[in-house]
């Protein structure tokens, strides 16, 4: 590079550092001007002098007396005086400048006044003119009367230069009090250690003022040496004497002959008004053309002494402060600095909660550095202020919390310069959050495959086909980094040249909390950082999928892992590394809940020694065709109606409208559209429906779900927004009066994409209307009374509706009863009403429930008396003689529950008097005792009230109770448990044939309720034979009733440790046992327990039957010969398929023996020869069968 190339780019970058300091641009402008004006003073005085010289002509020759070469007189050229004089001024000009900068070191930085750092740089230019002038004035001096000497004049009586030399002495007084005084003002120790910086340049500027008062005194005296005195060869000459004020004026003055100078008389001339004559008689005396130089070699020293002092004045007035460098402490984010910018952006991962920044800054012209942290929730942080020392660091330091910061996350550094009026400089480095993110997971089993964007997952489950357990999963991911915000209100499909970008949503009075509900809500979001002033959003097209980009991040490493597989093969969710950004999950067995199983994706981030786990979300799976999780609902005349809805447990849509009047609704329609939580389903009507115009989609977006989930405000394109999914609502009209649907609503769940044919068909699920507390529409016009029977459709509409029949019965009964009995129960008023010889039957307008509700009603109020109402009873259904009405067992009891006494009173009241045979009664009682215990809920007085119908009936409920799934009584508690057990008081033996080895609960419910039972028998022959063992609670539940029992069968149950030592342990408390008869147990091993236990029943052991009967005793029970003659009362003895050998029977024929009161004895399927069971009889005297 050319040296003019680098000058210029020093130049260049002196200019824009000073630029960026400067507060004003006019700053830099008046340092070069005076600069350049002291630059060209000196040039244009330089060649003015030369200019003055060359037309002065040739020197003229030195007029040397002889009397000189050896005169013991020492006289110096002008050249040697103007080397010294120069000398002088240089140097006290130098010692001042030294002094001013070491002074403004020490003072610059403190806190004095700016006023007095403006007086030290400027007070010194004072004596920068004040020295050279003196001094000068004394060189130019020197040099006359040097050359008058050689003319044989001596100058007596030089000018004297106190006040001069005062003043000067005044000024640097004032200048070093000054200096000290705003030193002292700081601190003390500052003081020693700037009068030891200081000692020297001050020493130095004393010498040279020293030096000048010694030189002014030398002109009184003139200079001989010693050694030539002695050697002269001539006397000395007599020299003329003449006073420095008897000075020839310019022009008089000839330089010819001494004879001139003798003659001539006139005043001393002054310096700056002689300077020129000066020079004019240095070259005529002296023959040198030095004097030429004396007023440009005084212009430069005090112009190069007024531009340092003008430099230090724009350096200070500049100096806001000014960073060298800003870095971060780690090697994986870096902040390319620049002095001219102020403004940076370091993309961070969103795992690292903290990170340390580094300011450097110039130490001479910096006062401090301050780094403060990044805006948070609970305001801004205050910066520290780090001050630099000369001698100390030069940087400042901070660890900046990211965690909690708010986005931007702006951490703002401040440089504050020499200049207290200026504000400090600043920086700011803004954080922009980076992360890596889950875009789309893909489901894939054979020829099943599925994929769902990550964004979309929130309120979404994927539906997977039965029989899927386990399955690959691909997770496709993307680097995000947070930017340059859009409008949040701006639709994707504006963005559809960005494969991903950042959204901003304003709202002064957001919450962490409430920027992740809205991004969850938003189907192209995925993830929310809460800001400034509102949240901003990390987007993308959820509907494509971003092909594998090179991170713009080196050094990390990325992997995933799953959580939510089944224990016993978690080891195929364990972390696997990603590969081009997607990670692969071969073979996951989920941790399926019955139909559900729910995994979560974690991101683990490997950046050099650290290890970030991060949680990405939840994949929530269903395992069959989904079911809906919501509707659309619209129900108006016109204007919207309130409505709620409920989804039920087999996927039907159930719709409860809130009050309005029939009377003033002239048309009503109902406009539905079920919600699925996958998106790859769509509803499909059958048959197809009418679609909801355009007045009914207005209401619509108005109201309901559009404004009451932002989800599905942004998900569904119906609410007006920008939601994807195109479904539309169907519309089906509805009577105002009887809220009957003009056309069933019924659907089914279809794949929206033809393609895949792994599914099975779908059942059809269907939309309920339904009214808030009535059965109808109809119940809400009867508050208008009798007058609304008078409207052309009420009639009808009253009498289907068991809650507008009851309300008007009280009121109008003449009116109701025949209509009740006509339309609503179906009855004729005309008796030969007959088809083919038999009579016809109406259909009842009212619901098998609603006739129930309906006679309560009418028995509680005692109405419609004058019609006598038979009711017979087959095939579990009540139906009414010459009516249309039938009633199920469950309908009645249902109502009558809800009835609550009012119901029960009519309940007796029917079974008792309105039944038309004895043998109706028979068969309802024994169909109520097992309906009453498949109610959903029930109480005791319900229960007392069916027990008191009939003597059998406690008896009958209790073996229905323990033959049932009723889970309804396990919540009767307190009082209401006091009332089942005092309707079972009567109750003492129970026998109940199980189907399921778990419903032993049911068992144990009913011992509990019937505290004075003492013959149970239980058996489970019907129960799967690989299922016949009982749950170990409800086994410990069971032998805690065996005390208190008198005889105890069990039969076709599996017993194992420790269900026997149970059993064992029980029979030992069994005082009052007098049967005992386990048969058909399946013992295994453990036969040997029955021995046991019958050994620990209490003494006098009290059996008088004892059955063993198929329970695998085997060739080895010895142990029942030994213990059958403690058993003295024993009468009957059944021990047979037991496979016992013969040994054991002649062991049998001594242990017969000692039981006087046996009369039979059961052996067959033993092994017993004919013989030893002949002499069996014959030793006990009794009957011995097979």
């Amino acid at each position: 590079m050319m040296p003019w190339a680098s000058a210029f780019k020093l130049l260049a970058t002196f200019q824009l550092v000073a630029d960026l300091q400067c507060p004003t641009a006019y700053v830099l402008d008046v340092l070069c001007m005076v600069i350049l004006f002291i630059s060209l003073l000196v040039l244009a005085l330089a060649l003015e002098a030369v200019v003055a010289m060359q037309g002065a002509g040739p020197l003229p020759e030195e007029d040397r007396s002889a009397w000189l070469d050896d005169s013991a007189i020492n006289i110096r050229s002008p050249w040697q005086h103007f080397k010294t004089g120069f000398g002088w001024s240089a140097g006290f000009v130098g010692c001042l400048m030294t002094l001013q900068t070491v002074t403004l070191l020490y003072v610059e930085k403190s806190a004095v006044p700016e006023s007095l750092v403006w007086a030290i740089i400027f007070f010194p230019c004072l004596l920068a003119v004040l020295g050279p002038v003196w001094l000068m004035k004394l060189m130019c001096q020197k040099q006359l009367t040097d050359m008058f000497l050689t003319r044989r004049v001596l100058l007596l009586d030089p000018p004297s230069s106190t006040l001069i030399k005062s003043l000067l002495m005044l000024a640097l007084g004032v200048y070093a009090l000054m200096v000290l005084g705003s030193v002292a003002a700081v601190s003390c120790e500052g003081l020693f250690v700037v009068l030891g910086a200081l000692l020297g340049p001050s020493w130095t500027l004393l010498k040279a003022l020293a030096m000048g008062t010694e030189a002014e005194d030398q002109l009184k005296q003139v200079e001989v040496w010693k050694g030539k005195l002695k050697n002269l060869s001539t006397e000395l000459p007599k020299l003329r004497e003449m006073s420095w004020s008897d000075w020839p004026q310019e022009g008089e003055l000839s330089f010819a002959s001494v004879s001139f100078i003798q003659s001539s008389t006139a005043h001393r001339p002054g310096f700056f008004h002689n300077i020129f004559w000066h020079r004019t008689a240095v070259r005529q005396l002296g023959a040198s053309n030095v004097g030429f130089c004396v007023l440009p070699s005084f212009i430069a020293i005090v112009g190069i002494f007024l531009a340092v002092s003008f430099l230090q004045a724009a350096r200070f007035m500049c100096s806001r402060g000014q960073l060298l460098d800003l870095e971060l402490a780690t090697d994986l984010h870096a902040v390319t600095f620049a002095q001219h910018q102020s403004k940076y952006a370091v993309h961070m991962d969103t795992s690292f909660t903290q990170v340390v920044m580094l300011a450097m800054a110039d130490v001479t012209s910096t006062r401090w550095i301050s780094l403060q942290q990044p805006s948070t929730a609970r305001g801004t942080a205050s910066a520290h202020e780090q001050g630099l020392e000369i001698r100390g660091k030069s940087f400042g330091s901070e660890e900046l919390q990211l965690s909690q910061a708010l986005i931007p996350r702006i951490s703002r550094v401040q440089a504050k310069g020499l200049r207290p009026s200026l504000q400090a400089k600043e920086y700011f480095v803004r954080f922009s959050p980076m992360q890596t993110l889950p875009s789309h997971v893909t489901v894939s089993k054979e020829n099943f495959t599925a994929r769902v964007a990550w964004s979309t997952l929130p309120g979404s489950i994927m539906s997977l086909p039965e029989g899927v357990d386990s399955f690959d999963i691909h997770v496709n991911l993307l680097d995000f980094f947070l930017g340059i915000p859009a409008d949040a209100n701006r639709e994707p499909s504006a963005m559809a040249d960005m494969l991903q970008w950042t959204s901003f949503q304003a709202a002064p009075n957001a919450t962490e909390s409430w920027c992740q509900h809205v991004c969850e809500a938003r189907p192209e979001c995925l993830r929310s950082f809460f800001g400034q002033g509102g949240c901003y959003f990390a987007c993308h097209h959820h509907d494509r999928i971003q092909r594998f980009l090179p991170s713009l991040v080196s050094g990390r490493k990325l992997s995933g892992q799953l959580d939510g597989c089944r224990r016993s093969e978690v080891e195929r969710c364990k972390e696997v590394v990603a590969q081009e950004h997607l990670l692969i999950f071969k073979d996951v067995p989920p941790d399926w809940r019955g139909a559900n199983a729910q995994l979560s994706l974690s991101l683990v981030l490997q950046v050099g020694g650290q290890r970030f786990i991060a949680n990405s979300g939840t994949l929530e799976l269903r395992r069959g065709l989904p079911a809906p999780s919501d509707a659309f609902v619209l129900l108006d005349d016109g204007e919207a109606m309130k409505t709620a809805t409920t989804i039920d447990g087999f996927g039907n849509v159930i719709i409860t409208a809130s009050y309005y009047d029939p009377l003033k609704i002239t048309s009503l329609n109902l406009s539905v559209l079920p919600m699925l939580p996958d998106r790859a389903f769509e509803v499909v009507w059958t048959p197809a429906q009418l679609q909801t115009d355009a007045p009914a989609l207005k209401l619509l977006q108005q109201g309901g779900r559009c404004k009451e989930s932002a989800m599905v405000y942004h998900r569904y394109a119906l609410c007006g927004a920008q939601g994807d999914l195109q479904d539309v609502p169907s519309t089906v009209g509805v009577s105002p009066w009887t809220g009957q649907l003009e056309a069933p609503l019924q659907f089914v769940v279809a794949l929206r994409s033809k393609d895949l044919q792994v599914w099975p068909e779908a059942p059809v699920q269907t939309v309920q209307l339904k009214f808030d507390g009535v059965d109808s529409p109809a119940a809400w016009a009867a508050q208008h009374g009798c007058k609304v029977l008078d409207h052309p459709l009420a009639n009808r509409s009253i009498v289907a509706s068991a809650d507008a029949t009851c309300k008007l019965l009280a009121e109008c009964p003449e009116q109701l009863c025949p209509l009740v009995d006509e339309q609503g129960l179906g009855g004729s008023s005309d008796i030969g009403d007959y088809s083919l010889g038999q009579p016809v039957e109406r259909a009842p307008l009212l619901s098998q429930n609603a006739i129930a509700h309906v006679m309560i009603c009418m028995h509680g109020l005692n109405a419609c008396t004058k019609t006598r109402w038979p009711w017979g009873y087959e095939y579990g259904e009540l139906y009414l003689h010459q009516h249309g009405a039938k009633m199920a067992v469950n309908a009645l009891l249902s109502e009558v529950l809800q009835a609550g006494t009012r119901g029960l009173e009519f309940l007796q009241h029917m079974i008792m008097t309105s039944l038309d045979s004895e043998n109706s009664y028979f068969w309802i009682l024994s169909d109520l005792a097992r309906a009453i215990w498949e109610l959903p809920s029930l109480t005791a007085q319900l229960v007392k009230t069916v027990a008191s119908l009939d003597h059998r009936m406690p008896k009958q409920l209790l073996e229905a109770l323990a033959r049932s799934s009723s889970s309804a009584v396990m919540h009767v508690n307190g009082t209401e448990r006091d009332l089942l057990r005092a309707a079972f008081a009567d109750v003492h033996e129970l026998r109940v044939a199980l189907e399921e080895v778990t419903k032993m609960r049911q068992v144990v419910t009913a011992l509990d309720l019937a505290n004075n039972v003492t013959v149970l028998t239980v058996g489970c022959a019907a129960c799967p034979r690989e299922n016949r063992q009982p749950l170990p609670a409800h086994w410990t539940h069971l032998v805690q009733h065996i005390p208190r029992l008198r005889v105890l069968r069990l039969e076709h149950f599996v017993l194992r440790l420790p269900a026997l030592e149970q059993l064992v342990e029980a029979l030992g408390s069994a005082h009052s046992l007098d049967t005992f008869w386990p048969e058909q147990l399946e013992l295994g091993q453990h036969a040997n327990k029955l021995g046991q236990a019958l050994a620990r029943l209490p003494e006098p052991k009290r059996l008088m039957a004892l059955g063993l009967r198929a329970n695998g005793l085997g060739t080895e029970a010895y142990w029942l010969p030994q213990l059958l003659p403690n058993f003295t009362s024993v009468g009957l003895l059944n021990i047979r398929d037991n496979g016992l050998g013969d040994a054991i029977g002649q062991e049998l024929i001594e242990s017969i023996k000692a039981l006087p009161e046996l009369w039979r004895v059961l052996v067959g399927g033993n092994r017993f020869r004919e013989r030893t069971m002949k002499r069996m009889s014959e030793a006990c005297g009794c009957e011995v069968a097979e």
